[in-house]
Formats: structure tokens, C-alpha cells, sequence
């Protein structure tokens, strides 16, 4: 026979993850390689880029080279597709946005 306290498993439950509608339009995909510095992780860098504009859906590491990591970046516009002109300015503000001494743009 097992007793267990309802009360505490519901302070240990995870909330339910709530829906998120998949888009009607396509994302635009792009790759761009950064060189990290001694003291920069990787994983900071996609963070920082996952939380620099709410247009970037989704960012994950595809390439590294020596000290190059390239990153596909998905941007996504929930109510129409985004242009070329659209991306380029996303990008643009989100790589401006990185701290310089830890990450260096190598591509655009």
C-alpha cells in the first residue's frame, strides 16, 4: 500500500505548456556564422539571439569550424510572410544587439 499527499505532488507538477498555433506562412531560414570568443559559449549566443526580437522562431546551431559557429535562423511573422528587406533589418538589429567582445559576425 503506498499514501502520498495530494498537495505535494501538485507543488512538484509542471504547468501545462500552452498551445501555440502553427503559422499559416512560411519562416525565412538563414545561416550566420559568428567567431566566439575565448570566454563567449555557443549557447549563450543562441540565446541571446532567441530572445533578441520576437520575429526569430527559432535559432539552432548548424556548423563549426576552428572557432566559427554558423547558426540557422528562422524568423517568422505570425500574420504574413516577411520579406528579404524585413530580414535583413531583423538580422540587422539582432547581431547589433550582441556584445562585440564576445561575438564577431563573420557572414551576412
Amino acid at each position: 500500500t503506498y499514501e502520498f499527499q495530494v498537495e505535494d505532488l501538485y507543488k512538484k507538477a509542471t504547468p501545462y505548456r500552452k498551445y501555440k498555433e502553427i503559422s499559416k506562412f512560411p519562416p525565412q531560414i538563414e545561416d550566420i556564422t559568428f567567431k566566439l570568443n575565448i570566454n563567449a559559449k555557443v549557447g549563450d549566443l543562441i540565446k541571446e539571439l532567441q530572445t533578441s526580437s520576437k520575429f526569430v522562431n527559432e535559432v539552432e546551431l548548424k556548423d563549426i569550424y576552428e572557432n566559427n559557429f554558423t547558426v540557422r535562423v528562422y524568423y517568422m511573422h505570425p500574420e504574413k510572410t516577411l520579406t528579404d528587406e524585413e530580414v535583413a533589418e531583423i538580422r540587422k538589429t539582432i547581431t547589433s544587439n550582441l556584445n562585440p567582445n564576445l561575438f564577431e559576425l563573420q557572414s551576412e
